[in-house]
């Protein structure tokens, strides 16, 4: 899927399984849950508990999502959250903001 993508956008198909840095231009950048899902989820409860994000109710799913999330030392169990892919979409959209 990540060639596909990088197809579309005129990017090198070499490369990108290596843990190199990316350009300023790339746009497709593929992230690899089992490493990163932690400083993910962490992100996100910072983001969300600063109160830095604003969702509209029309986003019922995920604000459903939100409310039921569990996760023990930041490992969200996604048998007991609704709608686990939109928290993990979420999670994604936010990976580019980092908040100390």
């Amino acid at each position: 899927m990540v060639n596909l993508l990088k197809i579309r956008w005129d990017e090198p198909l070499t490369g990108w399984e290596s843990k190199t840095s990316f350009g300023p231009n790339t746009m497709i950048r593929p992230v690899n849950f089992s490493t990163e899902h932690k400083n993910m989820l962490g992100n996100l409860h910072a983001i969300i508990s600063k109160g830095y994000l604003a969702i509209e109710e029309k986003h019922d799913k995920l604000l459903t999502s939100l409310r039921t999330a569990y996760a023990e030392e930041l490992n969200l169990k996604n048998e007991q959250t609704s709608y686990d892919d939109l928290l993990d979409a979420l999670r994604l959209a936010l990976k580019g903001y980092q908040i100390e």
